[in-house]
């Protein structure tokens, strides 16, 4: 029983996993998978433009450290205005973080905004439900 089952092992050739996927796609498949990967590709690398064409921040994250209230008044001046967001965020300064509540429909993209040009660390996000 055991030299049949070798025997039938060694009459098929082994196929490696690109050639069984390849057997598996056909041509169209496989066109199909590579036009997906380059699609991917293009995305990858265009994706992830500023939110806020030529903004950079005027002074670096120590400066805010030592000065939250500068911050929230970069951020309600400069920053939410240009992101649309003035009237759906709310800016105050809470000890030595800036805390920014922002409205639940806007609240992904605002907060990811705004670490995109600052430090985390400075900022205390809350949704407003």
């Amino acid at each position: 029983m055991e030299e049949k089952l070798n025997d039938i092992d060694r009459e098929k050739p082994r196929q490696s996993n690109g050639e069984w996927l390849m057997k598996s796609l056909k041509p169209a498949g496989c066109a199909f998978v590579l036009l997906l990967f380059v699609l991917m590709l293009a995305v990858c690398f265009t994706a992830g433009a500023d939110p806020i064409k030529g903004y950079a921040p005027p002074q670096d994250t120590g400066y805010y450290a030592a000065h939250p209230d500068e911050l929230a008044a970069e951020l309600e001046e400069n920053v939410l205005p240009r992101l649309d967001m003035g009237s759906k965020c709310m800016v105050s300064v809470s000890g030595n973080k800036v805390r920014v509540e922002i409205e639940h429909d806007s609240f992904v993209t605002t907060r990811s905004a705004l670490l995109r040009y600052f430090d985390g660390e400075l900022l205390e996000f809350i949704d407003i439900k």
